[in-house]
């Protein structure tokens, strides 16, 4: 089970990871919902512009119906007024008669004083129009016709449309009028403010005004604040610079947030006439915002849980293997090798491990050799001394032999041919246990080019930790870059999702070309190649949201930080490095020291043999003395006494090699095989 101690490797890295995951995530989540909010607030601006647009239609729309009935009465009453006009007599049943027959509801004929002589209504008879009276403007000569708009009459309260020409004959004019209470009452059910009253009932709209040049409400959804003047800034930008204004601002008497969305009204001819203000509630869109900000944070606890077990499943597969290499070297340190090293992974640590175990079996074997040329040596030994011991006693029976030189030459000759052989077989052993030992050092070579070899790995591995170590500066320089792209927000999570897994994958797997034990820097080209595309990729998705994204700036400098811890966790894997190339280096020097003791039995055993090349010399020596003279007693026993020397010399040879053997096999109980 993976523990993740305050100072466990795989905690620390995973603490990390998990950090810029949230940090990554949090980012996100703010742009996405900073981004949706400012969509929707420009969503609520264009429906405002539509729907002010869509009054303003309506309001030309209705100008241009207007304009159109307008001009048709005008006709209709142009051409009923030259018609009457034309007749020449007149009488008071004639107009009567007249109007039941063309529908006309007043007709007056006027003499030049502005009194009317003639009308189909008796009680008109005998009025004078005004000094101000439109139709003074015909009476007068100063126009042909004239149309007047529709006005409420005083006497009867209904409405009605007035039009005159001069007469035909001599001065004078006529006047006809229509009733215009439908006429009216179209125009009624076509104002403004009527529209303005029917927008202001969606739940959305918290008002609808309409303002002259002057700042006054001409029309209002609350018809209370029609005439009420508007002199702020938005309204003024309208009608003084024919510019829209929209934004939001909290208005203290509805208690709420509103957009206010107002643009200029301009007549047919292009001139700015007024304003129209549309005022919309935010509280559909600050809801919006609520929940989302709700789901994202939901949705983000969900990925960080489910990417922090991801990254506990693969942190824990890769770190059992190192942790496992890392407990077996702290044991052969100690000198057991008895376990077997398995790993199964096919990756740079599994090849580390392969080599490892290779290793460790070549230090058996040549640990097993050792104590093979040991026990022979202990053997070859005993032999000697036994050897050494029988001349001995050659030596003392030739002492006494001296005695007995005339008497008893024959048998010293025997006796000393005995002593020739027994050193000649001596000899031979001497020479193949210098054999052995010659074996034995060339498998110690042999394993100390592997612990080089090793070594060299090791070092290698360590290089890896500092590439890894760049890898980690990159990611921090990244994160940096990732400031100034950005995508559409409707991919900006999958991409950054992506780019966040790969990224830590990467990482991971870069920690995993730290332990590689192949060349050095080809399995982390690949994983850093990987790790540039992905960051251009992050650039290229990022161009559509670069405004959004100084926000983040200051959460990314958290990640920076959260980066670098995992350099420093970096270190710890090349402590632990460090710390296999020690057990390696104490290996090395172990092998070092049994070279210097194998020299030195070497050494050794070459004295030896030539002490027993010197002793075989004297004994043909002896042997020759004792075929040519049997008399010379006295040479006799002076090469009794130089061969009692090199018996002890011998002797003192053969406990020096007993000596070594002995340290040697110290040395060797070190090992547990």
């Amino acid at each position: 089970m993976l523990r993740l101690g305050k100072t466990s490797l795989a905690g620390k890295i995973i603490i990390s990871i998990v950090l810029c995951l949230i940090i990554a995530i949090g980012a996100v989540t703010v742009l996405l919902i900073r981004t949706t909010s400012e969509n929707l607030y420009k969503q609520m601006e264009l429906q405002g512009k539509e729907m002010a647009q869509l009054v303003m239609y309506e309001i030309r729309l209705k100008e241009a119906m207007l304009g159109d009935v307008e001009e048709l009465l005008n006709n209709h009453l142009y051409d009923a007024a030259f018609s009457i006009a034309s007749m020449g007599t007149y009488s008071n049943e004639m107009l009567q008669s007249l109007s039941q027959k063309t529908g006309l509801s007043e007709i007056n004929i006027i003499n030049g004083d502005g009194e009317i002589i003639y009308s189909n209504m008796a009680d008109n008879i005998g009025y004078i129009y005004g000094q101000n009276h439109a139709m003074q403007q015909v009476l007068k000569g100063n126009q042909e016709k004239i149309v007047e708009s529709i006005r409420k009459s005083e006497v009867d309260s209904r409405f009605y449309k007035y039009g005159g020409v001069k007469l035909a004959q001599g001065r004078g004019a006529v006047q006809i009028g229509i009733a215009a209470d439908k006429i009216e009452k179209i125009n009624h059910s076509f104002s403004i403010q009527k529209l303005l009253e029917s927008i202001g009932e969606d739940d959305e709209v918290v008002y609808a005004l309409m303002v002259d040049k002057k700042l006054t409400a001409t029309a209002h959804s609350d018809r209370e604040r029609v005439g009420m003047v508007f002199d702020y800034p938005g309204e003024r930008m309208a009608v003084e610079k024919g510019e829209e204004h929209t934004g939001i601002f909290h208005s203290d008497e509805r208690k709420m947030n509103i957009y206010e969305i107002i643009l200029p009204i301009q007549s047919q001819s292009g001139e700015i006439v007024g304003a129209i203000n549309m005022g919309l509630s935010v509280a559909s869109v600050e809801e919006a915002v609520r929940n989302m900000i709700s789901k994202s944070i939901v949705a983000a606890i969900i990925t960080s849980v489910i990417g922090i077990l991801l990254m506990l499943l693969l942190v824990q597969r890769i770190t059992k293997p190192v942790k496992n290499l890392a407990a077996a070297a702290d044991r052969i340190s100690l000198g057991d090798l008895r376990d077997k090293i398995e790993v199964e992974s096919k990756d740079e640590i599994g090849r580390l491990a392969q080599s490892f175990s290779i290793m460790v079996e070549n230090v058996k074997d040549m640990v097993k050799k050792i104590m093979s040329t040991s026990a022979s040596i202990n053997t070859f030994s005993d032999e000697l001394v036994a050897s050494a011991q029988q001349n001995a006693t050659v030596a003392d029976q030739i002492a006494k032999a001296t005695e007995e030189v005339a008497a008893g030459s024959s048998e010293q000759v025997r006796k000393t041919s005995q002593a020739k052989e027994r050193v000649d077989m001596v000899s031979n052993k001497i020479k193949t246990i210098v054999n052995n030992i010659e074996e034995l050092k060339a498998s110690t070579e042999t394993m100390v080019t592997s612990a080089n070899e090793s070594k060299r790995e090791m070092q290698a591995m360590s290089q890896q930790m500092e590439t890894i170590r760049a890898s980690s500066d990159l990611s921090s320089s990244t994160l940096k870059d990732l400031s100034n792209t950005s995508q559409k927000i409707g991919k900006i999570v999958d991409v950054i999702n992506q780019i966040a897994n790969q990224t830590n994958l990467l990482a991971l797997n870069a920690a995993i070309e730290a332990a590689r034990a192949g060349e050095a820097g080809k399995g982390f080209t690949v994983v850093s190649e990987e790790i540039r595309n992905l960051a251009e990729q992050s650039v290229r998705s990022a161009e559509d949201i670069t405004k959004l994204i100084q926000e983040t700036q200051e959460k990314s400098q958290v990640a920076i930080i959260a980066i670098d811890a995992s350099s420093s966790e970096v270190d710890k894997g090349q402590q632990i490095v460090e710390r296999v190339g020690h057990t390696f280096e104490t290996i090395g020097n172990t092998i070092n020291e049994n070279q210097q003791l194998f020299s030195q039995l070497e050494a050794a055993m070459s004295e030896l043999n030539d002490s027993f090349y010197h002793t075989i010399t004297l004994v043909n020596d002896i042997e020759f003395i004792a075929e040519g003279t049997a008399a010379n007693t006295e040479e006799v026993a002076a090469s009794t006494e130089e061969q009692m020397a090199s018996i002890q010399q011998i002797t003192a040879s053969i406990e020096q090699l007993n000596n070594m053997v002995g340290e040697l096999n110290d040395l060797i109980a070190q090992f547990k095989i």
